[in-house]
């Protein structure tokens, strides 16, 4: 069988990909002669083989992939069924309903401390009740306890 000799540019108008995508190909393979009287040149039908081989390996690894990601999807569709997952515009809810406790408690600070504190006279004993004040909020906050309400 003759063996016909191109140069990639050739090749690559011939098998309709480009020139960067069958280097890839055929440097792999090792498909280029040493041979210098073909020097940059690459076998036709051994280069088309290769080609073609390639393509079945990439897809096999598509149709793999495709596989893990139908896998993937029907998981978590089946996660959401058990109901692993909590709706976002749930947890949005909870957010905001505990910024909105926290900031109705330190707005309400000052007016429940603010006499207690023109009785005092020294900055340790202002700075005590403010603290105290201070950790009670954030100890109703720290066990807050939100209710799912779905509908």
């Amino acid at each position: 069988m003759k063996i016909y000799w191109l140069t990639l540019e050739r090749l690559s108008e011939i098998i309709g990909v480009t020139t960067r995508r069958l280097s890839e190909v055929c440097t792999e393979a090792k498909n280029r002669e040493p041979d210098s009287s073909h020097y940059r040149k690459y076998n036709l039908v051994k280069s088309i083989k290769l080609y073609l081989e390639n393509l079945q390996v990439e897809k096999m690894d598509y149709a793999t992939q495709i596989k893990k990601l139908d896998m993937e999807l029907k998981q978590h569709k089946l996660d959401v069924a058990k109901e692993n997952y909590i709706d976002t515009s749930i947890v949005e809810t909870a957010f905001e309903d505990i910024l909105l406790k926290t900031k109705t408690k330190l707005n309400n600070l000052p007016g429940k401390v603010s006499s207690e504190l023109l009785e005092k006279s020294s900055r340790a004993e202002v700075e005590e009740i403010l603290k105290q004040e201070i950790q009670e909020v954030l100890e109703e906050l720290s066990n807050f306890n939100f209710e799912i309400n779905e509908e």
